[in-house]
C-alpha cells in the first residue's frame, strides 16, 4: 500500500542551494513522491574555515569549473513556496521531514517532522571538508552516500537509505560520482518510507571512521592507484576456470571457508571459462558457461558434460549459443516443464530467451524481453505466483545498481519494480548465479566487485520481495583460497544438488598466460 506522498521542507544557508543539493529537491518534486510545502533560511553564522591555504588551493584545483557546486537561484517557472521559521513549531504544519542543506546541520528542536531531519552524508568527510578527500588519500576502494535522518528531540539517528559506490582513480571524480548518487538516494529514501520499508538496524552504512588526510596524501594516493591501474593493465591478465564444490550448500554456508574445489577443463592458448550454470537431462548432467575465443575477442555459450575433464576429448566442449556478438551468464531455469537459458547479449538490448531442444547443444529462441535495457547478468526466478527479473544495466553502475522487475510468466509482460534500483551496493549488488533455497530460506548470490572485477561472491539472504518492497541481507562471503590453482578472484556460484559449481581467476603476466596454463595443469 502506497501513502500519499511525503511533506518537506528545505534548510538551507543565507547564500541559496548548490546545484546538487537544488537538482535533490527538483528530483523528490517531480517524481510525485514528495512535495515541497515550504523554505527555511538557517541565518547562523557558518563554521570557521580552518584549513590551511595549502588545502584551500587543493579544494580549489579539485572542484574549479565543477557545475554542481554552483550556487543557483530558482528557475522562473518554479512554484513559488512560502518561507517559515522553523524554529516556530505552530508554522510548520504537518511535516513529514526536514531536509537540511544548512552549513552548520543545527536545527531547533522544535522541529519534530515525522521523519525526522535529514542530512546526506556524502562519505566520511567531516564538516566543511572537501568529500571523498580521505577515501582518496587512503585509496579505499567505495564510498558511501547515506540520507541519515535525526529526532532532533531525542537526537536519535538512523539511516533512511544509502549507496555504496567505488571511487575513482582521481578525487574530482570521485566527488562528480558521489554528488550525482545523492540525489538517487534522497528519491529512494522517499520511495522506501511511502511503501513502509525502512532500513533494517543492522544497516548502519558507515565502517570505522577514516583517518584526517591533507592534500599531500590524497595526491599521492590517487598516483599510486593510477599506477597501480596502470600496471595492471599493460602487464597482467585474468583467466577464469571453472571448479566444482563436492559440498552441499547449506554445509557451505555453515563454513568459515571454502573448500579446495575440483578444477576441470583448465584454459589454454589465452581461452578462459567463466559463469558456469548447470543443466539436467535424465541422469546426465551438463554446464552451460561462457567460453572466451582470444581470437574473436569475444565470449560465446559452450556446454560440456560435467564429468568430461579432458578438453582435447572428441566433443567435450561444443558451441551452444552464439550470436555473433560477445555472450556470457547464460543462466538457466525450468518453466512448463522446459528448460530455458538467457545468455547476456546487452550489446543487442534487452535479454533474448532460448528453449532447449533434445540436448543441450540444441537451443531456439523463443523471445526477447524488455528489448530497450542493457540487461547485465539477468536472474529469472519464480516467487509468490509472479516471475522475478533481477539484472544491473550497462554503463557507470553496472557494478552497483540492482534492478528488479515482475511479470505473470518468463515472457513478460515485465513491469519494473517501484524501488528500481532497489539497491545501490558495488560490494552485494550485481547477480553472481541463480537464486537458491536452503535451510527453507532464500539466498541470492552477489558479485563483490569493490576491490575490482570479480573478487568474491557475497550471499545474500532475501527477506521480502513483493512489488512494493525489497529486502535482503548479506550473510555470507566467499572467497578462493589462496592455495588454489585460480586463486585471484570469484564470481559465479551456483547450486547444483549437492554440489556448487563456481569460477574463479588467475591473475598471470601477459604472453606467459599459456605456460601458466600448462603448468597450473601439470600441478592439478
Amino acid at each position: 500500500m502506497i501513502s500519499p506522498p511525503l511533506r518537506f521542507i528545505t534548510l538551507h544557508g543565507a547564500t541559496g542551494l548548490l546545484r546538487w543539493q537544488a537538482e535533490c529537491v527538483r528530483a523528490l518534486t517531480s517524481s510525485g513522491d514528495a512535495e515541497l510545502v515550504a523554505t527555511s533560511i538557517d541565518f547562523a553564522s557558518p563554521m570557521p574555515d580552518r584549513h590551511t591555504a595549502w588545502q584551500r588551493l587543493y579544494n580549489r584545483l579539485v572542484t574549479a569549473g565543477l557545475d554542481a557546486l554552483d550556487l543557483v537561484e530558482p528557475p522562473g517557472d518554479a512554484p513559488a513556496v512560502p518561507q517559515l521559521d522553523i524554529r516556530d513549531s505552530r508554522s510548520m504544519g504537518q511535516i513529514d521531514f526536514i531536509l537540511d542543506f544548512s552549513p552548520c546541520g543545527v536545527v531547533p528542536v522544535t522541529a519534530q517532522p515525522t521523519f525526522g531531519i535529514w542530512r546526506i552524508h556524502l562519505g566520511d568527510a567531516d564538516k566543511g571538508e572537501l568529500p571523498g578527500t580521505r577515501e582518496t588519500a587512503c585509496r579505499a576502494h567505495t564510498i558511501t552516500v547515506a540520507v541519515v535522518g535525526t529526532i532532533a528531540a531525542h537526537n536519535h539517528q538512523r539511516v533512511v537509505h544509502h549507496a555504496t559506490i567505488k571511487t575513482r582513480r582521481s578525487h574530482r571524480a570521485t566527488l562528480e560520482a558521489v554528488l550525482r548518487e545523492a540525489t538517487a538516494i534522497c528519491l529512494g529514501a522517499c520511495r522506501r518510507l511511502r511503501a513502509g520499508q525502512q532500513a533494517p538496524a543492522t544497516a548502519i552504512p558507515f565502517p570505522l571512521p577514516l583517518p584526517a588526510s591533507g592534500p599531500l596524501r590524497a595526491i599521492a594516493g590517487q598516483l599510486v592507484r593510477s599506477f597501480r591501474r596502470a600496471t595492471e593493465i599493460v602487464f597482467f591478465k585474468d583467466i577464469w576456470s571453472i571448479g566444482v564444490l563436492r559440498t552441499p550448500v547449506d554445509a557451505l554456508l555453515r563454513s568459515h571457508t571454502m573448500p579446495t574445489p575440483s578444477w576441470h577443463w583448465i584454459p589454454v592458448d589465452g581461452e578462459f571459462h567463466a559463469d558456469p550454470f548447470p543443466v539436467t537431462i535424465g541422469d546426465n548432467a551438463y554446464l552451460l558457461f561462457e567460453k572466451y575465443d582470444p581470437a574473436q575477442r569475444r565470449g560465446l555459450i559452450a556446454c560440456v558434460g560435467l564429468d568430461n575433464r579432458d578438453p582435447q576429448a572428441a566433443g567435450a566442449i561444443r558451441t551452444a549459443i552464439d550470436l555473433g556478438c560477445h555472450m556470457s551468464y547464460p543462466a538457466v531455469f525450468h518453466y512448463a516443464g522446459r528448460t530455458y537459458c538467457t545468455p547476456e547479449t546487452h550489446v543487442l538490448g534487452g535479454l533474448r530467451i532460448f528453449c532447449m531442444g533434445a540436448d543441450p547443444w540444441s537451443w531456439t529462441q523463443v523471445a526477447h524481453v524488455l528489448p530497450d535495457m542493457p540487461l547485465i547478468d539477468a536472474t529469472l526466478v519464480e516467487h509468490g505466483g509472479l516471475w522475478w527479473l533481477m539484472a544491473t544495466l550497462s554503463g557507470a553502475a553496472s557494478d552497483t545498481d540492482l534492478h528488479i522487475w515482475h511479470a505473470p510468466a518468463p515472457f513478460g509482460p515485465w513491469t519494473p519494480h517501484r524501488l528500481n534500483p532497489v539497491k545501490s551496493d558495488v560490494g552485494s549488488s550485481r547477480p553472481a548465479g541463480n537464486i537458491f533455497s536452503a535451510c527453507n530460506k532464500m539466498y541470492r548470490p552477489a558479485q563483490d566487485c569493490a576491490r575490482g572485477y570479480g573478487t568474491a561472491v557475497v550471499i545474500n539472504q532475501i527477506i521480502h520481495l513483493d512489488r512494493d518492497r525489497f529486502v535482503e541481507i548479506a550473510v555470507k562471503r566467499f572467497e578462493p583460497g589462496r592455495d588454489w590453482l585460480s586463486p585471484d578472484g570469484l564470481h559465479t556460484f551456483n547450486v547444483f544438488g549437492d554440489q556448487v559449481v563456481i569460477d574463479a581467476k588467475r591473475r598471470v603476466v601477459r604472453g606467459l598466460s599459456a605456460m601458466g596454463a600448462l603448468l597450473h595443469g601439470s600441478r592439478g
